[in-house]
């Protein structure tokens, strides 16, 4: 009977699960070696090896996938960025071709340290990518007149964490085009990197753009993003080369984690203060290819979108009943009206030095219309559209709004993107008027030189070519962070000198009339002083 019993034991199925179990819980103390997504959701653990100096963000980033698997997280902390690519006598070989040590051996199931994804790297382990990163150049201030291309590094002091992307970078341009002038180099973390810096002990620091975001606007004072000194380079993940299943999943936690308030979300957000959809709109500014606006809200937007589409749909809905509604139409474009006021208000509260901009440009466009015979109801629209001309700022760090200097290229490549991130928020609202296009063009120019899609003479709406006139004409007649008002005078000069080449005639020659002929005065400043003439 004991013999049956054993048996029985031997080759029922429950006994045959526990002692794998017992096998796979055994494996760390016996000869390691790399574990299969099967293994891993087995014994519960996800082995997740972090370094450098974002080594928080990384197992805060790492956690969320273990979550996402169902184990828990068990984290090692690495002595060195450098050994994730250790071979198995301990040193890194760029050239060679072998399996990373710590992922070979199962010490580690995943580096989630967000890596380049390099040539070099894909020898030794399966890189799966969430993003891509462009190396840029940061830089004291004081610097940015004197620092405005590569080759103005040459000779220059840096400092930069040893091991990463960067300082290769680094060692590549001294012994190419740095050679007879190379860069004095700095070995420091990167927190330490930055204070080198910032404290002028050296010249510049390399980041990728997602570090050049935490770290310049942490000390927006100090410090500016100059200029990028590469191509889009994909970053990611590592695990080991034969984990395709494990891979799959990566990518799978990956994708659902492209959206406002996903845990990969929230962390950047803490960390780098962009959060990771914000970080992509920014990415696709510096040309990484489309980005899916449909993935990214604004965190200010949803609700006010939200609440425009129900108020413009119960005002379309009225507005094409019987006139007994005329009451509830009226209440109805007043809550409209102060649901946009509202809108505006959000944006211009980010910027205090541009508080009222929208208004006086939704003033001054709808004068302009009238000036030109407009109906009242395309000039109701472009007063509406105007509000909100420049929703898309929501998205826009509150440094670079209120930065007492001119902005950098850089810089101003990432405010170019808020005619479309507006258009993006509004798109799906029915208004009855062309708001979103308004939105999307308010920076377009008659010849083709304006953005974001380039368009030309009548491709642009007639709105839209009023709205950008009346945009020009408040924004250098005002206040702004790094300059004072030029004046009325001074911007009715643009208007004039570049009628027919950026602006359209007819709404030039509207606007020069109202200020030159009819005495119109921008809300809240005092007559303007303009010659009669023209």
């Amino acid at each position: 009977m004991a013999s049956m019993a054993a048996n029985a034991m031997r080759f029922s199925p429950v006994w045959r699960r526990n002692l794998l179990l017992l096998g796979l819980l055994a494996l760390p103390m016996l000869s390691a070696q790399a574990r299969s997504l099967e293994e891993i959701r087995a014994t519960g653990t996800l082995r997740i090896c972090v370094a450098g100096a974002s080594a928080p963000l990384y197992q805060a980033n790492g956690e969320a996938f273990a979550r996402f698997l169902g184990v828990q997280a068990e984290v090692r902390r690495l002595a060195s960025f450098d050994e994730q690519f250790h071979n198995a006598a301990g040193v890194t070989v760029e050239s060679a071709r072998y399996e990373a040590r710590l992922l070979g051996d199962g010490s580690c199931d995943v580096f989630p340290n967000d890596l380049h994804i390099v040539a070099w790297r894909e020898l030794k382990m399966l890189l799966v990518p969430y993003y891509t990163v462009r190396k840029v150049i940061v830089a004291r201030r004081a610097l940015r007149a004197t620092l405005e291309g590569v080759a103005d590094l040459k000779g220059r002091s840096a400092a930069v964490q040893e091991g990463t992307a960067y300082d290769t970078w680094l060692m590549q341009m001294n012994s190419e085009q740095f050679a007879k002038n190379p860069v004095v180099i700095t070995y420091a973390s990167t927190e330490e990197s930055v204070r080198l810096v910032a404290e002028g002990a050296a010249d510049f620091t390399v980041l990728g753009t997602e570090g050049a975001f935490k770290w310049v606007r942490g000390d927006v004072a100090r410090l500016a993003i100059l200029f990028p000194v590469d191509d889009p380079v994909p970053v990611g993940w590592g695990v080991r080369l034969g984990a395709k299943s494990l891979a799959a999943e990566l990518e799978r936690f990956f994708a659902e984690s492209r959206r406002v308030g996903s845990d990969l979300d929230g962390n950047w957000q803490q960390y780098y203060r962009v959060s990771l959809m914000e970080y992509q709109l920014y990415q696709a500014s510096f040309g990484s290819g489309k980005l899916d606006f449909k993935a990214m809200l604004v965190r200010t937007a949803p609700a006010i979108a939200a609440v425009l589409a129900l108020l413009v749909a119960m005002l379309v809905w009225a507005l094409r009943s019987s006139i007994r509604h005329r009451k509830a139409v009226d209440a109805l474009r007043s809550n409209l009206e102060a649901t946009v006021a509202a809108v505006a208000s959000t944006v211009e509260s980010r910027d205090p030095y541009t508080a009222g901009h929208q208004r006086r440009v939704a003033e001054l466009a709808a004068a302009i219309a009238g000036e030109m015979g407009l109906k009242s109801s395309v000039i109701q629209g472009i007063r509406f559209g105007a509000l909100i001309h420049d929703l898309g700022k929501v998205q826009v760090p509150e440094e670079l709004l209120a930065k007492p200097t001119g902005l950098t290229k850089w810089e101003f490549e990432l405010l170019k993107a808020h005619p479309q991130v507006g258009y993006e928020i509004v798109k799906d609202i029915q208004f009855p008027w062309p708001v979103a296009a308004m939105i999307r063009q308010h920076h377009e120019r008659l010849d083709g030189s304006g953005y974001p899609q380039g368009l030309k003479g009548e491709e642009i709406l007639i709105e839209a070519r009023i709205l950008a006139v009346a945009d020009v004409v408040e924004a250098m007649a005002s206040h702004r962070p790094y300059r004072p008002g030029l004046g009325i005078e001074v911007a009715l000069a643009e208007i004039e000198k570049n009628a027919g080449r950026w602006y359209d005639h007819n709404v030039a020659a509207a606007c020069l009339s109202l200020f030159r002929k009819k005495s119109f005065v921008l809300a809240n400043d005092e007559p303007a002083s303009v010659a009669a003439n023209g």
